[in-house]
């Protein structure tokens, strides 16, 4: 239960290190001492933070956007995937809402259409076929 001269608890790798400076009569170099206290500062920072956020208090800010957008989730970064929109005006997905009239056509029930049957839905275009009329290649001989 050694402490050092911030009254941080030392680990027993740090207390080894204390020991045995005054056991030899040698003191940490420079950069050593440096290092000891910014880590020192780094570790009073992060208690002074309220627990479990980040320095830019991400993690009130995606609370706040679950709140707005009445969502359990938030799209951080990637794509929205089928059965999401995006929210322009917030930059985050949301849940797609399927009414009458709506852009996105359905298959069945409730699978929304996505993918190249969307596009040539929208567009009102089919995709050609492969040419079905040509051969299979021939044997090679060896």
């Amino acid at each position: 239960d050694k402490e050092d001269e911030w009254g941080r608890k030392l680990t027993p790798k740090e207390a080894f290190r204390v020991f045995s400076w005054k056991f030899h009569g040698k003191a940490p170099g420079k950069t050593k001492v440096e290092k000891r206290i910014k880590k020192a500062e780094e570790e009073l920072k992060m208690k002074s933070m309220a627990a479990g956020d980040t320095p830019l208090a991400t993690m009130e800010r995606l609370r706040d956007a679950q709140r707005v957008a009445h969502s359990p989730y938030v799209v951080v970064s990637g794509n929205v995937h089928a059965g999401q929109t995006s929210d322009h005006a917030s930059g985050y997905g949301t849940e797609e809402k399927v009414s009458a009239g709506t852009m996105t056509p359905l298959l069945g029930a409730q699978t929304p259409m996505t993918g190249d049957k969307k596009v040539e839905f929208m567009l009102g275009i089919t995709k050609r076929k492969p040419d079905s009329s040509m051969p299979p290649p021939a044997k090679r001989s060896k």
